[in-house]
């Protein structure tokens, strides 16, 4: 769809500039099939060039270029002038380069199918109250754990000091050593082991530590690790004198390929969108070595509409320690629909931006929780009956419908209702309910356990499962199970 970014900002493209985004579309692309699986960025730090160009002639009283007659930009940004030769000529290129892709996401998605109206606005309806309790759940995560624990001063530290591999996979682990808050001094002298070889095992000897190039205060090391054939678990212990560190290693064949780490400071996603009158916190990235180098404090502002709250001036990051980058998560509140900002981060010479919105409480876009239907073919997710990832507007639950769990509850699909035979019984509720629950606990839990000073166990995980999915489950039964008698 075309306009400013806004509550539809779920397919298309975002234009942006250097600290902007200009505006949301697909231009005439978005009637096509196809186009609606379409989403991402186009970065044009030429656009901001344009815009500096017109206002300069402007003010020292010379004509505009041909090149650019008209400001790209209107001082409301209200998106990119339809009439400008910049946008004529974006406008071919989009067509020439997005009509094969927009072809191939149609035949792609040819056999999805809905789930019915029905269920899903009872799945919209169970989203909004999973918002609710996931805000609370997590807003208690993040008073146990405060504003981040800032940068890692420990003696000897293992990064990162959770890892999944596949069987047969091999790992380097890098090991950060602080001689100075060693006790009792240090040798040199490296050692690293496992509890369990017969599924992880070392491989080779601990590389010599070397001084950090951007902190001398920091010896660098790695150890790599080989995993077996055989699925399970392993503890790796490394050691400097009487100061040792553990990482656990899960050996598991169904491991799904790790995110890529930041390349410098950056925010998860390029946009956000607040609902009115509610906190969100907003996770900003940085790699490990600028950390080290930087140190883990960030400056905070945000340029816009002053309705929209940074609650905090600077952001401490802490060490993720499931994926060995440092995250910090910055709270904004937004007060009034419409309003929109560049929120900025800044760690020495490097910054981050990102584009915040705020939307009224009752646009579904504004949700922090978006449960979707896919009717994709099962061999794009098996063994996985459902995702949650971040989105720009929050997390977002996709349900894989053909997965055997599912699938043969459903019954034969009705083309003209455009739903399945047996979608709102109380049987498919039932599953529904429990898919979606155990996905949100998984995720409160692996949010709780990598909070510093968390350890973990099967035992004290099994435990707190057990705890939190009574409350999502009991919900989501409610929820889904109280029309299924028609």
């Amino acid at each position: 769809q075309d306009g400013q970014v806004n509550s539809e900002t779920h397919h298309g493209l975002l234009i942006r500039g250097r600290r902007a985004v200009y505006e949301h579309t697909l231009f005439n692309l978005d009637r096509k099939v196809g186009s609606g699986y379409l989403r991402g960025w186009l970065s044009c730090p030429y656009i901001d060039d344009l815009i500096r160009d017109f206002d300069d002639r402007q003010e020292t009283g010379r004509a505009p270029t041909g090149e650019n007659p008209i400001r790209l930009v209107s001082r409301s940004r209200d998106g990119l002038h339809d009439e400008h030769p910049f946008v004529r000529k974006l406008r071919a290129l989009f067509s020439e380069e997005l009509i094969p892709l927009i072809q191939d996401l149609a035949k792609r998605h040819a056999g999805e199918r809905p789930l019915g109206d029905a269920i899903q606005e009872r799945l919209d309806e169970t989203a909004r109250e999973f918002a609710r309790l996931l805000a609370d759940d997590l807003a208690e995560l993040e008073v146990d754990e405060g504003n981040g624990s800032g940068g890692d001063e420990a003696p000897l530290k293992i990064i990162p000091g959770r890892v999944l591999v596949r069987p047969g996979e091999k790992k380097t682990l890098t090991v950060h050593i602080r001689p100075s808050l060693i006790p009792d001094g240090w040798a040199d002298d490296l050692n690293a082991i496992t509890d369990t070889p017969t599924i992880v095992s070392i491989d080779g000897e601990p590389d010599p530590p070397e001084p950090h190039p951007d902190n001398p205060e920091v010896l660098v090391s790695r150890v790599r690790v080989l995993a077996a054939p055989t699925e399970g678990n392993a503890i790796i212990r490394v050691s400097a004198g009487s100061t040792h560190d553990s990482c656990t290693v899960t050996v598991d064949s169904t491991v799904q390929p790790p995110p890529p780490p930041p390349e410098d400071l950056e925010f998860s996603h390029s946009h956000y969108n607040l609902r009115l009158g509610r906190r969100r916190s907003i996770e900003v990235r940085a790699p490990l070595d600028l950390v080290v180098a930087l140190g883990a404090k960030l400056q905070l502002s945000l340029d816009g509409d002053p309705t929209i709250k940074v609650l905090t001036e600077t952001c401490d990051l802490r060490l993720d320690p499931g994926n060995g980058w440092y995250v910090g998560r910055i709270p904004l509140v937004g007060d009034e629909v419409g309003a929109s900002g560049e929120l900025v981060a800044i760690l020495g010479a490097h910054n981050a931006n990102a584009h915040v919105q705020v939307l009224d409480p009752t646009d579904p876009h504004g949700l922090d929780l978006q449960i979707k239907w896919s009717d994709s073919s099962p061999r794009l997710f098996l063994p996985h009956r459902a995702s949650l990832e971040q989105g720009p507007s929050g997390l977002v639950l996709t349900i894989y419908g053909q997965h055997p769990t599912i699938y043969p509850l459903l019954g034969a699909y009705d083309e003209d209702r455009r739903a399945f035979q047996y979608s709102q019984t109380l049987e498919v509720s039932l599953v529904l309910a429990e898919i979606m629950a155990t996905e949100l606990v998984h995720y409160l839990l692996e949010r709780e356990f990598a909070r510093p000073g968390q350890w973990i166990d099967a035992s004290r995980y099994s435990s707190r499962y057990r705890s939190r999915l009574g409350r999502y489950l009991g919900k989501a039964q409610q929820m889904l199970s109280s029309a299924d008698q028609s």
